[in-house]
């Protein structure tokens, strides 16, 4: 015979008390979070993900240090059509590069670290 634990009222109370401090803890925290570490501008959401945690689509805008002539535009360019963004747009007069990219295919992380790959300095925008 197995017996089942149950809670009394005094516990039952307290209980609810620690859970809903729990929760009012994560949302400050997460209020927080959002205040002081803001998205950068460079960041725009252009699709949201239809499912959580699913694809998106983002398109970041980011600033390249090194990238002086056509050449640099082009190589850039092909870097990150390899990776499999959906578009890249170069201007060289601001020295930026707007890369449109699905999350599920790769991440922002991978298209700064190819762009330093081929030589140049990426920076978001704050």
């Amino acid at each position: 015979m197995s017996v089942t634990p149950t809670l009394n009222a005094p516990q039952t109370k307290r209980l609810v008390i620690v859970l809903a401090l729990a929760i009012g803890l994560i949302t400050a925290g997460t209020m927080w979070w959002g205040i002081t570490h803001p998205t950068p501008k460079s960041l725009q959401l252009l699709t949201p993900a239809r499912t959580p945690g699913g694809p998106a689509i983002v398109r970041a805008t980011v600033h390249v240090e090194g990238m002086t002539c056509e050449g640099c535009a082009a190589t850039i360019k092909s870097t990150l059509k390899n990776l499999g963004v959906d578009a890249v747009t170069v201007n060289l007069q601001s020295k930026e590069v707007v890369v449109d990219f699905r999350t599920d295919k790769t991440s922002l992380g991978d298209i700064l670290s190819k762009i330093h790959e081929a030589g140049y300095t990426p920076k978001l925008l704050d």
